[in-house]
């Protein structure tokens, strides 16, 4: 978006179809750029097949550059809330982002586990580059 002091206007779209099976894509973490482009984990929203939303782990990459075009998306989440971990009568099984960072060729995932406690979850940074695929 392009802001100018009395509103927002485009600035840039890019026309495509995202191809992910982890539901509506949601929010996420901060974007963390990692050579030309930037690595955004996210969650998605969608409901199994007993009808309970569901909140899954999924991976975009976008340009460094103006602009900032979307890049490769993982086509399937990369990882799914544990249900047996969430508290009885309490929200659905989540994984929301809330921060990442590349160390030592892992990803690590600060995320918020069913609206109850936060963890950190670790991932191959080479495991999530080969579920990228291009947009």
């Amino acid at each position: 978006m392009h802001l100018d002091g009395k509103g927002a206007y485009d600035f840039h779209s890019v026309d495509g179809k995202l191809s992910w099976s982890g539901g509506v894509l949601r929010g996420g973490a901060p974007p963390v750029r990692v050579g030309d482009e930037y690595f955004c984990f996210f969650h998605g929203a969608l409901d199994d097949e007993r009808g309970h939303r569901v909140y899954p782990l999924g991976c975009y990459t976008f340009e460094a550059q103006p602009p900032f075009a979307p890049r490769r998306l993982t086509p399937d989440p990369l990882a799914w809330p544990d249900p047996a971990a969430k508290p009885e009568h309490w929200w659905p099984p989540t994984f929301y982002t809330g921060g990442s960072a590349l160390r030592d060729g892992r990803w690590l995932i600060a995320y918020g586990a069913s609206d109850h406690v936060s963890k950190v979850a670790t991932f191959d940074a080479a495991g999530v580059e080969a579920a990228l695929c291009p947009i």
